[in-house]
């Protein structure tokens, strides 16, 4: 149902390569809803930034240029995941709707990945941003 570990893994298993490893992926994730079959299939994207210097300020400079190229103007509300740093996550929006989440791991997170340098990302319903797009 998120695209967001596949990337944790990918960084995980490459980290004999050089750094900045920043990466993103597009693609199908399924989640319930309210269909016939009980499954809502989504596009997302997600990006991820993996370096010593990378914070939550880098991952969100990286969302508003993406979302401001599309026309559009998005808010970060502050809100708890435990996958995230206290402070340092919240969920995305665009006109007061939720399109995705963004933070910086916790360092646990990282922890039993077995990784030792901070991570960044975020996750956006591509099909929802391009709705609120045309909509502009």
């Amino acid at each position: 149902n998120a695209i967001l570990p596949s990337l944790m893994k990918n960084l995980a298993e490459n980290q004999h390569y050089e750094y900045p490893q920043n990466l993103f992926e597009i693609g199908r994730i399924f989640v319930s809803g309210d269909t016939e079959t009980g499954v809502l299939e989504e596009e997302h994207l997600s990006v991820m930034l993996c370096h010593d210097k990378t914070d939550f300020t880098e991952i969100r400079q990286v969302l508003e240029t993406l979302i401001r190229a599309l026309g559009l103007k998005c808010e970060v509300k502050e809100s708890d995941y435990p996958h995230f740093i206290t402070g340092r996550g919240g969920d995305i929006t665009i006109h007061n709707k939720n399109i995705g989440i963004i933070g910086e791991l916790h360092p646990q997170v990282i922890t039993n990945w077995q990784m030792v340098m901070p991570v960044v990302g975020f996750e956006l319903n591509l099909q929802e941003v391009f709705k609120l797009a045309w909509k502009h």
